[in-house]
């Protein structure tokens, strides 16, 4: 059975998460969409599975993060868009406006994050009004290498 997740908004504060997936099937018709995530704070994420977004928003499309704290996690913060390369993807016309996100990294021995990360094509995406900082990695390319 699939779920479908439509129009939700979700005001809360979150830490130590355990990642838990959701899903809409491989039918195009029930795509995750028009969802938001307003004023929320995500916070010490990545303790059980390093390798854990923050928030992750893959085949969905109409999405809003918006005045959100992402922090104190050991990957990346936000990740948007799931096809790599230039192939077609369903994630469009997401909105990524958060407050702040910092302090992601911290495992140390993970390297290909970023505070948003956006792997494929994203048309219609806005990224913007994100104040990033302190975003740590293992060690190969940029500063760290």
């Amino acid at each position: 059975m699939s779920s479908i997740i439509l129009g939700a908004t979700i005001i809360c504060r979150l830490s130590l998460l355990i990642p838990k997936k959701i899903s809409s099937g491989s039918n195009p018709l029930l795509h995750t969409k028009r969802n938001a995530v307003f004023r929320c704070e995500i916070a010490n994420y990545g303790m059980l599975y390093p390798s854990a977004a923050a928030l992750i928003i893959k085949n969905a499309y109409g999405n809003h993060v918006h005045q959100t704290e992402i922090h104190h996690g050991h990957y990346t913060g936000i990740s948007v868009g799931r096809v790599w390369g230039y192939g077609q993807s369903i994630a469009r016309n997401n909105y990524i406006t958060c407050k702040h996100l910092h302090h992601i990294g911290e495992s140390l021995f993970l390297s290909d994050m970023g505070g948003i990360y956006t792997p494929g094509q994203s048309s219609g995406a806005v990224i913007r009004n994100n104040v990033i900082h302190d975003i740590s990695a293992c060690g190969y390319g940029g500063a760290n290498s």
